[in-house]
């Protein structure tokens, strides 16, 4: 097949990445019209109570690994949960995808638009998002433009495309390398956690192939990745419109409302919430 979308989805004991993975598929299907194939692992999608090949065209099944890698899940309210995470083999994206043209998208990026399109004609043959805004201040983040302080430019993981060439794959070859070598470079670049991420693994991948240096190789992707935060409450989502209350302080928050721009919603509590309603009317 010549182009489609790629996504990753290893369910653990807080989280059903399986289910947004689903409604994920649904909405590139609205927007962007191209096939979905699901790298998961047979444990996840047991439990998934409706028809997952409605909006999913092909599943990849991938066991995990048997690692010590936690994330803390948060949400709006106070609550926090700290829960292995299993999904840290986006490296396997050029060896696992069908297609020759691939765009990767985490599994909670809510696509509003079809801006993703434009990818699938340029030149590029890999490229990452780099620019980053987050809700509740509405500009670049200056935190998430740097992978640690005083280091290298952060390239997101999030949305991600490549087709099948030599650039790409020696990309991916890195990253691979890279989580197989994780403290080694996580100590070379002074990350303060021994937790694994995609984004970290790729932002180094490309610091490397750009011979330690910047702006050798245009790897970007050029569209601002939206992020609402965990603790952001999502207020109202339609079809082209989200509504979120972004916490700006302890008790401060700012209301904001985008028309049709896709977003990264990271509070997985109140997206589940989302998802369950539509899924409640659609099957």
């Amino acid at each position: 097949m010549s182009k489609g979308v790629l996504l990753f989805a290893h369910n653990n004991d807080t989280v059903d990445y399986v289910q947004q993975a689903v409604f994920c598929a649904k909405r590139v299907k609205r927007f962007l019209n191209l096939p979905v194939t699901l790298v998961t692992d047979k444990q996840s999608v047991t439990n998934f109570p409706y028809d997952i090949t409605k909006y999913i065209d092909t599943i990849v099944y991938q066991d995990v690994e048997n690692q010590h890698n936690f994330r803390t899940f948060r949400s709006s309210g106070t609550d926090s949960v700290r829960d292995k995470w299993f999904n840290t083999n986006r490296f396997l994206a050029y060896e696992l995808s069908p297609y020759y043209q691939t765009l990767v998208l985490d599994t909670d990026v809510v696509l509003c638009n079809s801006n993703l399109l434009q990818l699938f004609e340029s030149n590029k043959q890999f490229s990452a998002t780099k620019h980053y805004k987050q809700f509740s201040h509405m500009v670049e983040d200056p935190s998430a433009a740097k992978i640690s302080l005083n280091s290298i430019p952060m390239y997101w993981a999030t949305m991600m495309y490549f087709t099948k060439s030599s650039i790409a794959q020696t990309v991916f070859d890195t990253v691979h390398h890279i989580h197989n070598s994780w403290l080694w470079y996580k100590n070379l670049y002074g990350l303060s956690s021994a937790k694994f991420r995609n984004d970290y693994a790729f932002s180094i991948a490309i610091h490397m192939l750009q011979n330690f240096t910047e702006l050798v190789v245009d790897f970007e992707i050029p569209y601002i990745l939206y992020n609402s935060f965990d603790v952001d409450i999502i207020n109202s989502f339609n079809d082209t419109e989200i509504s979120i209350l972004s916490k700006k302080s302890h008790s401060d928050y700012r209301i904001t409302y985008l028309k049709d721009t896709t977003v990264h919603i990271m509070n997985k509590f109140d997206f589940k919430d989302i998802i369950d309603g539509d899924f409640a009317n659609d099957y």
